[in-house]
């Protein structure tokens, strides 16, 4: 989980770099540029993407579980110890060994849906960028045919 929560902030700042480059003016015929409501509301989105991803990232790093700090609970005094302790710290009592193949992957893992639904949301989160994206250079391409479609026209 800490590793797609890295992947998750790496991605955000590269995607708020992008959203702070993009240009948000349209040339028109006379050669002049005019900023474009359209581009500003899809740069808006991106930073506000970019955010809900940054944060999604920084919860995932704060909640993940080291994973060489497995923990299993000693079964004379009920507390969580350390996969690997021979010696339960609150007891003192020596614990037995575990059968590694007998442990599930649950132990030691209490977010599992907690994560399954942050991956559902920034996977959505994801799709929905990328559609406003393509809806938006769409209408970039089209607003810049008609541009050189006004120039053509005054050139004859």
């Amino acid at each position: 989980m800490r590793a797609w929560g890295q992947i998750f902030t790496i991605f955000s700042l590269v995607l708020a770099g992008y959203g702070m480059v993009m240009d948000t003016s349209l040339e028109i015929a006379t050669g002049e540029r005019i900023l474009n409501l359209g581009l500003m509301n899809n740069q808006s989105n991106i930073f506000i993407g970019a955010g809900v991803v940054f944060i999604s990232g920084i919860l995932l790093i704060g909640f993940s579980h080291n994973s060489s700090g497995a923990i299993r609970v000693c079964p004379f005094c009920a507390e969580n110890i350390k996969v690997k302790a021979k010696i339960c710290r609150f007891c003192q009592k020596e614990v037995p060994e575990l059968n590694f193949d007998s442990i599930s992957e649950e132990d030691g893992n209490n977010s599992g849906w907690a994560s399954a639904i942050l991956k559902v949301l920034l996977f959505v989160v994801m799709l929905y960028l990328v559609n406003k994206s393509i809806e938006n250079g769409d209408r970039l391409r089209d607003a810049r045919n008609s541009a050189e479609q006004l120039r053509k026209q005054r050139g004859e």
